[in-house]
């Protein structure tokens, strides 16, 4: 795949589905494969929230396989554990995130992060178990904070804590199954077996399961 034929079908998918976005103005100025991936990491939040993250997930492989040199000139790579980098993972099946790097999700991929790795995912589609040391900002997926991980929760589709779990419940519903402590706000939910250690603020709620 060349470059021009990226942009080319790029524009086709923007205007045959009526997604012209400000991520696919974003990425329509880029004139290299150099820039594209310039344009990618430093808006990566906001191409996640766009309406283009699926076909983002979709056509990162092919991007990769054609212009990986430069992305990982740049300190960009996908589905590959390295430590200090940007991680794009697009995986459908299992992916571990084991090194301190910072892991960004994209599409159906489902990804379990260990030791120090920290987690940015804002995919419905995709499950997220955070373990060990890992840190997350996670919105609107699936995810299990366990052991001694830290998560940052707005509106996922189904949040739990277990074991030793640190959780910043920003808005949403979490289910309790343990936890070393948690923080809830704006109108938020938790549903425990206890009120030890968790802390209410700005309307949040507690109920107490049997």
């Amino acid at each position: 795949m060349t470059f021009d034929e990226i942009k080319q079908d790029l524009r086709d998918y923007c205007r045959g589905r009526n997604v012209c976005t400000d991520g696919y103005a974003l990425l329509l100025r880029a004139e290299t494969p150099a820039d594209l991936w310039a344009i990618l990491k430093e808006h990566i939040i906001g191409m996640q929230s766009d309406l283009l993250c699926d076909y983002i997930s979709e056509h990162l492989q092919a991007w990769y396989d054609a212009f990986g040199d430069e992305a990982r000139q740049q300190g960009i790579y996908l589905n590959e554990n390295v430590r200090g980098a940007m991680v794009l993972v697009n995986r459908q099946t299992d992916f571990a995130a084991t090194e301190e790097a910072d892991y960004y999700v994209f599409g159906r991929a489902s990804l379990t992060a260990t030791g120090g790795s920290r987690v940015h995912c804002r995919m419905k589609e995709a499950d997220v178990v955070l373990a060990g040391h890992s840190r997350s900002e996670v919105q609107n997926c699936r995810v299990v904070v366990r052991e001694r991980a830290t998560a940052t929760i707005t509106d996922c589709q189904r949040a739990e804590c277990r074991e030793a779990a640190t959780v910043r419940l920003m808005s949403g519903t979490l289910i309790d199954h343990g936890h070393l402590a948690i923080t809830a706000y704006n109108g938020s939910t938790v549903y425990s077996i206890t009120t030890k250690k968790i802390t209410l603020v700005a309307g949040a709620t507690i109920k107490l399961l049997e």
